[in-house]
């Protein structure tokens, strides 16, 4: 794969991409006992960043991991990808536009909530 431009994706959102080792290893796990270190770890603060991510990844080809509390007994919020943290959201109201092929245009999502899974059943 070809060099990501992960620092001009950080530099082009609000919230915060980590790209450091130490949040890369920190992702690498959920409460399951799977680990893989992800390619950075984005912590979107509003719409437009979540947005901005859905269209990076799209061009880019990789793949996101979105994350709520990182309770996960499987492993389905560890990967390769980019992993978005979704804690500092407190709702999600449409991200219309998102793709043309498919991805999550026109989907509306609820209330973004440790523990409620609103993100997991509109994905």
């Amino acid at each position: 794969m070809a060099t990501l431009p992960l620092d001009q994706l950080a530099a082009s959102l609000e919230g915060d991409v980590h790209l450091d080792d130490l949040a890369r290893t920190i992702y690498a796990t959920d409460a399951s006992e799977y680990q893989e270190r992800p390619l950075a770890v984005a912590c979107p603060k509003s719409e437009a960043d979540v947005r901005r991510l859905v269209q990076f990844a799209a061009e880019h080809g990789v793949g996101l991991i979105p994350r709520g509390a990182g309770t996960s007994l499987a492993g389905q919020v560890v990967g390769g990808g980019i992993v978005v943290d979704l804690g500092r959201l407190r709702a999600l109201h449409g991200l219309h536009g998102a793709g043309e092929n498919g991805g999550l245009a026109g989907q509306v999502l609820g209330p973004v909530g440790f523990g409620e899974g609103h993100i997991d059943r509109n994905l």
